[in-house]
């Protein structure tokens, strides 16, 4: 994994050197690459299912990359009040982006009805289990990794009369 992430083989594996490194990746995912709530809730054109999926793919994909695994492996509590609030801010505001989406697919009918804060708890649980358990040295390319997952989970979400 890249230098700056609390995760390097480094003698500096202090509370400061973890809070900045997790922060530094997280803005830097957040704002260099694109994964902005803002962008998540534009990640494709189509139904919101189409839409949900795009994003699943996308977030999946970022699971399998050094940012995915640092905030994944990151608990709240390694954190200092102020760090712990902008992290979570972070966080949150994709959590409102996939919840957006969600209710967008329930509105248009191309997903099945349901609270979208369990949905989206159920969905980016299940995508951030990829940071815990992929490895690059695997059976499947991240693009492989991710586009099965995205399919499986999708057919739970999905109406039934689509599935």
């Amino acid at each position: 994994m890249a230098d700056d992430t609390p995760f390097a083989r480094s003698p500096d594996r202090n509370l400061a050197h973890k809070e900045a490194a997790v922060l530094r990746a997280a803005v830097r995912a957040f704002d260099d690459k694109g994964f902005r709530a803002a962008s998540l809730g534009e990640a494709a054109d189509g139904t919101g299912a189409d839409r949900l999926a795009a994003l699943a793919r996308e977030y999946a994909l970022v699971m399998t990359q050094d940012f995915g695994i640092c905030v994944t492996r990151t608990q709240d509590h390694e954190l200092s009040d102020a760090s712990r609030k902008r992290f979570r801010a972070l966080k949150g505001d994709i959590d409102a982006a996939i919840r957006a989406v969600i209710a967008e697919g329930q509105a248009d009918g191309s997903l099945a009805p349901g609270d979208p804060r369990v949905m989206a708890f159920a969905l980016a649980g299940a995508l951030n289990w990829i940071a815990r358990r992929y490895r690059p040295d695997g059976r499947d390319s991240p693009g492989a990794l991710a586009a099965s997952l995205t399919e499986t989970l999708m057919r739970g979400l999905l109406p039934r009369e689509t599935r």
